[in-house]
């Protein structure tokens, strides 16, 4: 559900996606209204790339940004 979109707006292509073992807590969660998570999900970004972000449910209703951490 969550996106890399690269800083210039270009999202990432679906190849650069992968997993990761071990991280915790996962970010694997239903929310309703009001609920809370914490939780680790990852992204693979260009180390060139000086304003990466991440974008959950893109276009959909509860369409969320985030800032990463290059």
């Amino acid at each position: 559900m969550f996106r890399g979109i690269r800083g210039n707006g270009v999202e990432y292509p679906e190849w650069f996606y992968f997993s990761v073992l071990g991280l915790e807590p996962e970010l694997n969660v239903v929310l309703y209204e009001g609920d809370e998570c914490e939780g680790w999900t990852f992204f693979l970004v260009d180390k060139d790339d000086d304003n990466p972000l991440a974008v959950f449910e893109k276009g959909g209703s509860a369409e969320t940004w985030f800032k990463l951490r290059p």
